[in-house]
């Protein structure tokens, strides 16, 4: 995939589907390719997170239009190989966290997912995009476990980044509602 075409996004609005069509064969490293793109998704990639963990919920029968979503992927990542986490030296030193989350965006189980990205320095210390642990019943609500979870996530990063002298304001936590 060296010379492929790069795309803007890693996944297209809802596309992430199951139509059930020819299973892949054995012999096409599907998950091979989960791990590495999960490996990135942890290191240093957050971009790529939400789209890689759902192709992972399909590693026992992954079908044609999941490798296809994996390839799309491997074209983002070609086209966004120069891009990087960059850190400033600057006077603002606040830890901001950014927050988000979905209403029941898993049509099987119809869990939310949380998502939040601490910045530091101008550049991304911690991140995560999980699905929740309980079943919210309303929009507000996910919003809700999911700046709870910030929070908590705030706390711990606030105090570590305090006792390293990196951080000396209180965190920032920022959602949409």
């Amino acid at each position: 995939m060296s010379e492929c075409n790069s795309v803007s996004t890693p996944v297209e609005k809802g596309t992430i589907t199951t139509d059930h069509s020819e299973l892949l064969p054995a012999t096409v490293p599907y998950r091979e390719a989960i791990g590495s793109l999960m490996f990135l998704a942890i290191v240093s990639r957050p971009d790529i997170s939400y789209a890689v963990g759902v192709l992972s919920q399909v590693l026992d029968k992954p079908q044609q239009v999941h490798w296809s979503m994996i390839k799309r992927i491997m074209r983002y990542l070609k086209g966004t190989e120069k891009c990087g986490i960059l850190f400033q030296c600057n006077e603002d030193n606040t830890l901001q966290c950014f927050i988000d989350s979905d209403y029941a965006g898993d049509p099987l189980s119809r869990r939310s997912t949380s998502g939040m990205i601490f910045m530091s320095y101008g550049g991304a210390v911690s991140w995560r995009n999980q699905r929740q642990s309980c079943i919210a019943l309303s929009t507000t609500e996910a919003e809700f476990i999911a700046a709870s979870q910030a929070a908590k996530e705030a706390i711990w990063l606030g105090n570590l980044l305090t006792e390293l002298r990196c951080v000396s304001t209180i965190p920032v936590l920022q959602m949409d509602n």
